[in-house]
């Protein structure tokens, strides 16, 4: 028999609110990219600024800012091990960022102001 596995393989993560219209745009991505390099039985997650505008950064830990991701072979183990991250690890940096994200000039919070302010009768 089969088994049939559902395995999530990335994660968006927003300070805007679930199913707001421009959430995906002012967003950070948590991707699966594969087993640990030294742990197989370990999943490693990528931050992304999953956007036209950025294509390729990930963020880096120990440089603590958005970098290019080069093609897979040109990633150096360091490179791997700086922007590869257990999940739980992935989510809470991604969290930490969201807020700051910035598009056309404008942040989270402009959105939310934009939004309440023409909410206003």
């Amino acid at each position: 028999m089969i088994q049939i596995v559902v395995h999530p393989t990335e994660y968006m993560v927003s300070a805007l609110p679930v199913g707001h219209r421009d959430a995906p745009r002012w967003s950070v991505w948590v991707q699966w990219r594969g087993a640990s390099l030294t742990d197989p039985s370990t999943d490693r997650y990528c931050i992304s600024r999953h956007s036209s505008s950025r294509p390729n950064e990930v963020w880096h830990k120990g440089e603590q800012e958005w970098v290019y991701e080069s093609q897979p072979s040109e990633r150096t183990d360091e490179f791997l091990a700086a922007t590869r991250y257990p999940l739980d690890e992935a989510l809470a940096i991604a969290q930490m960022l969201a807020p700051g994200v910035c598009w056309n000039m404008l942040y989270p919070a402009d959105i939310l102001a934009r939004d309440a302010q023409r909410a206003k009768p």
